[in-house]
């Protein structure tokens, strides 16, 4: 027996990543890569939410790719201490993320 395909209207794909498409969040070739697997599950019609340690001058929510692509700057708030890039205070973010992205996921998502 074949196992059932997924499908948009059965399917909800949350990425998360210390890395982004935001130019601070940019250190390396990972945030490339999840922002283009986000933007591609998207653009196949899957809603997806791509958390990542965002600039903390973006808002803190975007909606991109049709509406289907949802983009959440997490831990904004650590790092405007922290202006030089994503990595800086990367211990304090690391514990913000672990401790308030599950809550909601499981709660909002």
């Amino acid at each position: 027996m074949r196992p059932a395909a997924i499908t948009p209207e059965d399917t909800t794909f949350v990425t998360l990543s210390f890395e982004g498409p935001d130019a601070y969040s940019l250190a390396g070739g990972l945030g490339v890569r999840i922002s283009n697997l986000s933007r591609v599950l998207a653009d196949l019609g899957f809603v997806t939410h791509l958390f990542f340690v965002g600039d903390p001058h973006g808002k803190h929510e975007e909606m991109a790719g049709g509406g289907r692509l949802w983009l959440h700057r997490w831990c904004q708030w650590i790092s405007e201490y922290y202006p030089r890039g994503v990595y800086e205070g990367e211990n304090q973010k690391l514990d913000d993320l672990n401790q308030s992205v599950p809550w909601y996921i499981t709660e909002r998502i």
